[in-house]
């Protein structure tokens, strides 16, 4: 088995249990789901990076290629890395309030 799948099969597996554990004492008030939401941070903070190195790549293809096919993928990399920031911040703050 390649290793590539090894890892996805075991990020795969180990990622619920991750996201679901429960930090918080059992006796705290936060919902399981506040704090699922708050464990999605890191996800979706690194995504709209991604997504704006994948824009500068294109923008760099569209510049030396001299075609403008391009133009839609980064203007929809673009949006989707903007929304996707804006659910970072959302999540960054239930995150914050779970654990406080």
């Amino acid at each position: 088995m390649p290793v590539m799948t090894v890892v996805s099969l075991l990020m795969c597996l180990f990622l619920p249990v991750y996201l679901l554990a429960d930090p918080v004492a059992e006796s705290s008030s936060t919902a399981w789901y506040w704090v699922l939401i708050g464990r999605l941070h890191p996800l979706l903070v690194h995504f709209p990076i991604g997504l704006i190195a994948i824009a500068f790549l294109l923008d760099l293809l569209r510049v030396f290629r001299k075609k403008t096919e391009f133009i839609p993928a980064i203007r929809i990399s673009l949006v989707v890395s903007a929304i996707s920031s804006v659910l970072a911040v959302i999540a960054g703050l239930v995150l914050a309030s779970a654990e406080s």
